[in-house]
């Protein structure tokens, strides 16, 4: 018998293939950038593929009673509060960001002129890698809301 963690783990993996072959691809940058329809199309008859999936899957665990819908909802509540918790943090990174760049390279001129005319190489170097680390960081955050939004549409479509 399948499980709720089988369908998420078959869910996601047939969703990373489609966004990892389709979406993140050099071919799907320039078809994008043009505004392929043919693209566009394709694209999303593959998701209505992946979404249908999903629902028969879940819709099958719920009729087997292998999962219960108060737990599809206290498991869609615990998505969405994750995303909650993400975008804050995601929020605190973009301000965090702003003002590491704004404050820390422009004014560092400003500030140590008097000691020094060029700044410290290991400082500009430190910054680049915290806010590179941090915007990493804010792109992971972003996917793995994507993700948890599919889930709960997926979620929210058999309840």
């Amino acid at each position: 018998m399948r499980s709720f963690e089988e369908f998420e783990r078959s869910y996601l993996k047939e969703r990373h293939e489609h966004v990892e072959g389709n979406f993140f691809t050099l071919f799907g940058f320039f078809y994008r950038l043009i505004g392929s329809e043919k693209y566009w199309l394709r694209f999303i008859e593959r998701e209505t593929s992946i979404a249908r999936y999903g629902v028969s899957w879940l819709s099958e665990l719920l009729r087997v009673k292998s999962v219960t819908e108060v737990q599809l909802n206290d498991y869609r509540l615990a998505l969405q509060n994750t995303n909650s918790k993400i975008s804050e943090r995601s929020n605190f990174i973009l301000i965090f960001v702003s003002a590491v760049s704004v404050l820390g390279l422009s004014s560092l001129n400003t500030v140590f002129s008097d000691h020094f005319h060029d700044p410290p190489k290991v400082f500009l170097v430190a910054i680049s890698i915290i806010i590179l680390g941090v915007l990493i960081e804010r792109i992971r955050g972003q996917f793995r809301i994507a993700i948890h939004e599919e889930l709960i549409n997926v979620i929210d479509r058999c309840i």
